[in-house]
């Protein structure tokens, strides 16, 4: 809709309202990626499938279950692609070749230690391009600009794999370079980003402002909410993932993905 390109429209609001109330600097930072200029926004025809959960979510088993369904899949910087004869997925570390392409610039604002600068790096990329040899893309730095590459691609989907946030939070503290959970987190990654917004309760509302945000401003046509940490058949988990992606679910891609390792695989009980 038009009224999302200006601030995000009323979901961006409250939006920047609610991570506000958290950090100053989050709700800056909200503020910016929602509220610069987009009235030259490219677009790609490509349906794009967008998972954009923050990581520990979810995301690594959703990656090799979406390459089961045939789909060529970026996790941050490794490719997961089916194989031909004995399912699964294969996993390639894609980052040498991720910084000769387009997308290089979305990993350099990630890593970025200047708020003006990051945020130059997101506000000069055209998300229109780069995404082409993959059918889907998750977690950082994807997850941290999905509402950018959504605008972009107007025939994308968007997957949002849930947790409880306060788990989310408690787990997330292990990872050593993790950002906050928010759009555009320019300059605000562990530690320190931790320790400014007060510790795992405030970030955990931070995840629950992101995840407001994303069923807000997504048209429930395109939108997937799931959670692997919730108790559900693999039938019903996997006709609604084939569904939404749009795949023929006549295959045997449950026996193929249940193959893979046991940390790497979804709805196989």
């Amino acid at each position: 809709p038009e009224d999302t390109l200006v601030c995000g429209g009323p979901c961006g609001q409250r939006y920047i309202a609610r991570v506000a109330k958290v950090s100053k600097m989050a709700g800056d930072n909200v503020r910016r990626a929602l509220c610069h200029n987009r009235t030259r926004v490219s677009m790609s025809d490509a349906p794009l499938i967008i998972d954009a959960s923050p990581g520990s979510t979810g995301t690594r088993s959703l990656a090799r279950a979406l390459a089961a369904i045939g789909l060529k899949v970026l996790h941050c910087t490794y490719t997961v692609t089916p194989t031909d004869k004995k399912g699964g997925a294969v996993v390639n570390n894609a980052g040498g070749r991720l910084e000769k392409s387009s997308l290089a610039d979305l990993f350099r604002a990630r890593a970025n230690t200047r708020v003006d600068n990051c945020h130059a790096y997101y506000e000069g990329f055209s998300f229109h391009h780069g995404f082409e040899p993959y059918d889907a893309v998750m977690d950082a730095p994807f997850a941290e600009a999905w509402y950018d590459i959504f605008l972009a691609h107007p025939n994308s989907k968007v997957i949002f794999t849930d947790r409880d946030e306060k788990s989310w939070a408690e787990r997330r503290l292990s990872h050593s370079s993790a950002s906050l959970p928010y759009l555009h987190p320019c300059a605000h990654r562990r530690a320190a980003a931790w320790d400014d917004v007060g510790g795992p309760e405030p970030v955990a509302e931070l995840f629950a402002a992101n995840r407001e945000f994303i069923q807000c401003v997504v048209p429930e046509d395109r939108f997937l909410y799931m959670s692997v940490y919730e108790q559900q058949t693999p039938r019903e988990f996997w006709d609604r993932l084939i569904g939404f992606v749009g795949r023929d679910s006549s295959s045997g891609y449950v026996g193929q993905h249940c193959g893979q390792p046991r940390d790497f695989r979804l709805s196989c009980t």
